[in-house]
């Protein structure tokens, strides 16, 4: 049964969810006062999650860029005083519900792709440039929207593990989400600050990144278990053996050109000895060289 919830200048259904996360529900809301439908995301967050919510709305307030969701002010609910976060819609919902669509059962076609390419990298850029390192990106918090010209804009979202990066690079906290961890971190509460390793989210985005290229494989095994060079596995069941990649599949809608620079990226961003990972300089500069020898169509 629906029933009507509010806030001081907002009001929302209870059957009206449109995301679940761990520290509280998103709702499509309207504005009480604008005569025009001014639709928004409403974001009622567990009281239990005080932390996550004063970092994800201290993050929100400082990070103001096109691929980051808008983030417009926090509000109560006036039944439970439960807090809401106030942020913009995007209508596609996020990365991993358009993957699932079947015209991307292959992965995105190239220039979709080149597109959610450059706006993850613009977006991770302004975190970075901003002091913030995000800690849990992955295809569930990257929010699609459409632009006036009908063409997807892809947002990081979800801040409550965000973190500024005030003392430093380097991590000692467990926090993401497990499958999508770098494995060295799991040894972070036993590590001291001297041992400067820099636990940072761009093995995350090396792990999830082949949703977005070919279908997913399987990844449970291959936080610890992988060689070099290999960017991805195949386990047809949880204790199967793994059949292991060194490249793209050919049944991805990239060209060969594409499918082998990406390669290169991968096995970079999938690299398990921390001394040799990549820095997020080195992912920019390499990322900023390929979108340049891809044309303007990438512009937002």
């Amino acid at each position: 049964m629906s029933t009507y919830r509010a806030t001081e200048n907002y009001v929302y259904k209870t059957d009206e969810c449109i995301g679940r996360g761990a520290t509280g529900d998103v709702y499509k809301g309207v504005h009480k006062y604008v005569l025009l439908l001014c639709y928004c995301a409403l974001k009622l967050c567990d009281s239990r999650f005080t932390q996550q919510l004063q970092r994800e709305v201290e993050a929100m307030r400082q990070l103001q860029h096109p691929n980051i969701t808008k983030f417009y002010q926090l509000e109560y609910d006036k039944e439970s005083a439960r807090p809401i976060l106030v942020m913009e819609l995007c209508e596609k919902g996020n990365l991993l519900e358009v993957l699932r669509e079947p015209s991307n059962a292959f992965g995105l076609p190239e220039e979709e792709y080149l597109r959610f390419f450059s706006h993850l990298v613009s977006g991770m850029k302004h975190l970075r440039q901003n002091g913030f390192s995000h800690r849990d990106v992955k295809p569930g918090n990257i929010s699609v929207c459409i632009a006036d010209d009908d063409s997807y804009v892809y947002k990081l979202s979800d801040f409550g593990t965000a973190k500024p990066l005030k003392d430093g690079y380097f991590f000692q906290s467990l926090v993401g989400t497990e499958e999508y961890l770098h494995p060295d971190i799991f040894k972070a509460p036993s590590l001291n600050a001297s041992d400067h390793r820099s636990l940072t989210s761009l093995w995350t985005c090396g792990v999830w990144e082949p949703h977005s290229i070919t279908p997913p494989l399987g990844r449970f095994q291959m936080i610890s278990h992988k060689d070099p060079g290999v960017i991805s596995g195949d386990q047809t069941s949880a204790t199967g053996d793994i059949i292991w990649f060194k490249e793209l599949p050919k049944t991805c809608r990239l060209s060969k050109y594409l499918r082998d620079t990406l390669t290169e990226f991968l096995v970079r961003l999938l690299e398990c000895l921390v001394h040799q990972m990549w820095t997020f300089d080195g992912l920019f500069v390499a990322a900023h060289d390929l979108l340049q020898e891809q044309g303007p169509f990438l512009c937002h």
